[in-house]
């Protein structure tokens, strides 16, 4: 069984799993040793973590989520210096109501949903 196919990318999700293992591994243990790896170990680690990303959104991993309203606070948080960026785009929704929408790993845009209480208004 190929590990690697002909385009240099891992065949499995499994095995794109190890290769990023791997490379973290490599990089916590053997930083000193290694010390031209880990420069360029951080690249493939990111371009390991990129195709695993690309290989999601193309298997439909994003599902469609219904339209739906409440009143609420929003916040913004970590704006970038500049637009347009590009970005690994992450959204959170709590059971509570409350809605993360983060961009590279940070909440830029929060929502807090007001709390029905009698004599409260939102």
């Amino acid at each position: 069984m190929e590990i690697i196919n002909r385009t240099g990318q891992p065949v499995t999700e499994e095995e794109l799993n190890d290769a990023i293992h791997a490379v973290e591994q490599i990089l916590v243990k053997h930083a000193t040793a290694l010390p031209l790896f880990t420069v360029n170990g951080m690249a493939i680690r990111r371009a390991l973590l990129e195709l695993k990303n690309k290989r999601t959104m193309g298997s439909g991993a994003v599902k469609p989520y219904p339209e739906t309203h409440q009143r609420g606070f929003i916040t913004l948080e970590n704006m970038p210096a500049e637009f347009p960026i590009e970005c690994d785009l992450g959204i959170m929704i709590s059971e509570d109501g409350r809605v993360w929408l983060c961009i590279n790993g940070l909440a830029f845009i929060r929502f807090m949903p007001c709390k029905e209480e009698k004599g409260t208004e939102c």
